[in-house]
This record gives structure tokens, sequence and C-alpha cells, in this order.
């Protein structure tokens, strides 16, 4: 059993809890405008592996994963595809070991079934839950999204999930964000925001903002609240005297005398 893999990144301490590697598979079955990852879909790139081989070139680390809850994560691409090679690496790595997977779940449902409780933290990037959106920025329907997302929900082993919900610039806009997050509440899933740009996709760690959120969810909701628009402005401001983020819609959220550090901590960004 072989997969292709152009990506092993170790000692992160990204892409879940604790110190991790990152794995990325080759492969997509989308098309995504703002693709940030566009290795993974050349043929020309990467390296084969077997889940031991896999196992050999990143245990070094063992005594970092243990110690800190940390592991792999399964990124791509879409690693998913390859749920045979990740149910064979759980089967032969260390019990302690979390696996995560980044995934769109825009894959075939038997592999979704495979992988439920070989995989701990399930990241799902969910685009956009509005079926006309997300076929125009991936180039593919969502349909099959949202019934590997019901099926996950359903599992008693499955897992923690997080659903990570971009506002793409130039395909939506933060009232289809909102529906998304209405849509994803029913379901009882936790998601996150970031923005995807042409250039550049911003992380938004909620997480380390939560007590410095100048508003609370009931406001954000309220798309026609003066707090609002007031305190989307104060982001943009801040924004803007970075200097180095640059076309990005104000609608992300808001900050309230934040510092420079503060900022740069609380935004990953993707060149």
């Amino acid at each position: 059993m072989k997969a292709k893999i152009f990506q092993i990144d170790c000692a992160r301490d990204l892409d879940g809890p604790g110190i991790r590697a990152l794995v990325g598979f080759c492969g997509c079955p989308l098309n995504c405008a703002y693709c940030i990852n566009k290795d993974a879909l050349s043929s020309n790139v990467g390296e084969w592996y077997t889940p031991e081989s896999l196992l050999k070139a990143i245990e070094k680390d063992d005594m970092y994963f243990q110690a800190t809850g940390g592991g792999v994560t399964f990124g791509g691409g879409e690693p998913a595809l390859q749920s045979e090679f990740i149910l064979r690496f759980r089967e032969i790595c260390p019990s302690e070991w979390t696996l995560a997977i980044e995934t769109s779940l825009n894959v075939p449902f038997k592999h979704v079934k495979t992988l439920v409780g070989a995989i701990d933290y399930w990241y799902v990037d969910i685009k956009d839950m509005n079926s006309e959106i997300y076929e125009r920025y991936t180039g593919k329907s969502n349909q099959q999204v949202k019934e590997n997302l019901m099926f996950l929900v359903a599992q008693e082993n499955r897992g923690e999930i997080l659903a990570r919900v971009p506002l793409i610039d130039m395909y939506n806009d933060f009232g289809d964000q909102l529906k998304s997050f209405e849509e994803l509440e029913l379901l009882h899933i936790k998601y996150e925001t970031l923005t995807y740009t042409k250039n550049k996709r911003i992380y938004f760690n909620e997480k380390k903002l939560r007590g410095a959120l100048a508003f609370p969810t009931d406001v954000l909701k309220n798309t026609d609240s003066e707090e609002l628009k007031k305190k989307q402005q104060q982001l943009a401001d801040e924004l803007s005297k970075l200097g180095d983020i640059a076309n990005i819609k104000p609608e992300t959220g808001a900050f309230e005398d934040l510092t420079k550090d503060d900022i740069n901590d609380a935004w990953t960004i993707w060149d």
C-alpha cells in the first residue's frame, strides 16, 4: 500500500493539539479558485510512502507527541482519499498519538466510513454551505460534503469535529458566512472563521482572541448593528496599520485595544 506525499513537516504546534507532524498527500477532487497547496495537484512532486515508511520518517518525534498529546495531522490535497493508508498507519503507530485530518469531506462515503474511529480530530473545510457558492468556488457540488457531515455527526466514536468557514473574497460575504454558521449550529458542530483571498489565506484564531473580541455572538448575527459596523471599522484600521495584509474585507471580525503583537499572534498568514 503506497501513497504519494509532497510534504512532511515535523515539530509543528499548529494543525491540532500538542506537537504535531503535518503530512501532505497529493491529489484533490476540487479545483478551488484560491488553492494554497497547488503542489498537491501536480504529478511532478512528492515521494511514494507506505504507512510503515511514513512511520519511520516521523517516529523520531514520538517523545514530543506523547508528552504534549500531539501526533500526526493529515492534509493535502485531500487526505481522506487515502483512507486505507491512514487506517493502516493508525494500526501501527503508537496508540498514544492523536491523529487529525484536514479535509473537505468531498469524497466518496466509503472513505469517511473507513476513517471513523481512526481519526481523533476532524478539521472540515466547509467553504460555504450554500451549494451555488460552493460549486462556483470549487467546481464541484457540496452534496457529498453534507451527506458525509451528517453521517459523521451521528457516529459515537467520530472524535472531535471543527468546521472551518471562510469568508472568500469575491465569492461569498458576511451574510453568507452567517447562514453557514446557522446550519452548522443545527448539527451542533463547532466552527471557526478565516478569510481566503487570491493571494493569501488568513486564519482567525478565535480561541486566542475570545476575551478581546469587541462583540458577542448575538451582535455578530445582527448584520445591521451599528455597534458591529463600528467595530468592523476598528478591525480594518488595525489591519491597515500592519501594512502586510491587503484587500481583506472588514467583516472578518473586530478588535479593540489590541497591539500589533496581539494581532500577529491571533492571525496566521499563508502566502
